[in-house]
């Protein structure tokens, strides 16, 4: 044996006998303890973190949970939802036609697919006894971040490990260049949100609120404002009703983007006569979202909202088989409303008005649908 070799061996001996040492074999138990420990208070802790306050969506939580044990449907998505189904004129159009049915929207402003998803089983997890029908936007499966939102409270709020590893799963659907970047994105949010890193004041607040100064009576106002009109309107805030300069400006500019927005119209009659493709949707994760909303005793069914231009994408779903329901309401031919712009706030939602055309169309088609279970339950009585 060589000089080298020999040396080689004897320090491969030397590490071999210090990792058996009894004094560093010692604390390992109490390393593995420490961690164990750590991760079952961050886990505790983080459970004490209250929806967050950013657009609302905090005062909405509470105004649903408000009314939760009579809502018997529910829609869910993003400000396209938000922004186009009032429950109040939903109700009052099916009462016309013979039916009740207590409804509340739980679209967000800025609600992706993944959050959408979290959001769908955060909610649902606690009892709804009532809940009949859960509506809840389609969109595609890409699991693209918009780095502006990076570590903001939203995002870090729904990269629990569940929707984390949705996310892991679904990365097949995002562009390849892509995919690493999304990866390393999602999961510094999960570790984030694991570790509670950031998220102390939120913490803190919520199992100290004694130590903290309270918010200004200007904040608490507007806090009590929102969720009195979010539980007037049950859930539906019209755009005209909000404050802020660039919510102004984004109405004020549409006359001055009739261009783009004839680009939109172009782009949404178009989609129409596109063929479908399922090239970026997660298959699996739609067929859980049924499973999991079957398992509460609703119905679930999907929902393209206008402006969508995934009609043809969601009709090919129903058509194989992997959604179980569909109503589609971006289809240009059949509510040409939805491309008028005295029926838009900006470019891409709907005013008052035409919310409440919107609103009325999906009570008269909601009516049918109720006309119809009814007649299938007395049938299913009758065998």
């Amino acid at each position: 044996m060589s000089t080298d070799d020999s040396n080689t061996h004897e320090a491969e001996t030397e590490v071999m006998a210090a990792l058996r040492s009894p004094s560093l074999q010692r604390p390992l138990p109490l390393i593995g303890l420490a961690l164990l420990s750590f991760s079952a208070v961050a886990w505790f802790i983080r459970g004490q973190v209250p929806w967050p306050e950013s657009y609302d969506v905090r005062s909405k939580v509470e105004a649903f949970e408000e009314v939760r044990q009579e809502v018997e449907a529910v829609l869910i998505g993003s400000s396209q939802v938000y922004r186009s189904f009032a429950p109040v004129a939903i109700e009052a159009e099916l009462e016309k036609r013979g039916h009740k049915l207590n409804c509340f929207n739980l679209g967000m402003p800025g609600m992706g697919n993944f959050e959408t998803d979290s959001a769908l089983h955060d909610l649902l997890a606690e009892p709804t006894p009532k809940l009949r029908y859960v509506f809840i936007e389609l969109y595609t499966w890409s699991p693209s971040f918009a780095e502006a939102n990076s570590f903001a409270e939203r995002p870090l709020f729904w990269h629990d490990t569940r929707s984390t590893l949705l996310t892991i799963n679904s990365l097949d659907y995002a562009p390849a260049k892509a995919r690493m970047r999304f990866l390393r994105s999602h999961l510094e949010h999960w570790l984030w949100r694991m570790t509670n890193y950031g998220s102390g004041p939120s913490i803190s607040k919520a199992l100290l609120p004694d130590l903290w100064d309270q918010p200004a009576e200007d904040d608490a106002s507007k806090a009590r404002d929102m969720r009195a009109k979010l539980s007037a309107s049950k859930g539906y805030l019209a755009l005209e009703d909000e404050d802020g300069d660039e919510i102004i400006k984004r109405h004020e500019s549409l006359q001055e983007k009739q261009s783009v927005f004839k680009k939109k119209v172009t782009d949404l009659v178009l989609s129409e006569k596109k063929r479908g493709s399922l090239d970026k949707y997660n298959i699996e994760a739609l067929a859980r979202q049924v499973r999991f909303v079957e398992a509460t005793g609703a119905q679930i069914i999907f929902l393209i909202p206008p402006g969508s231009t995934l009609t043809n994408d969601a009709e090919l779903l129903l058509a194989r088989g992997h959604i179980p329901d569909l109503v589609n309401y971006a289809r240009p031919s059949r509510f040409p409303f939805i491309v008028k712009m005295d029926w838009r706030f900006d470019l891409n939602h709907l005013n008052r008005e035409g919310a409440e055309r919107m609103s009325r169309q999906f009570a008269i088609d909601l009516a049918q649908r109720l006309d119809r279970d009814a007649s299938e339950a007395k049938g299913d009585v009758a065998d």
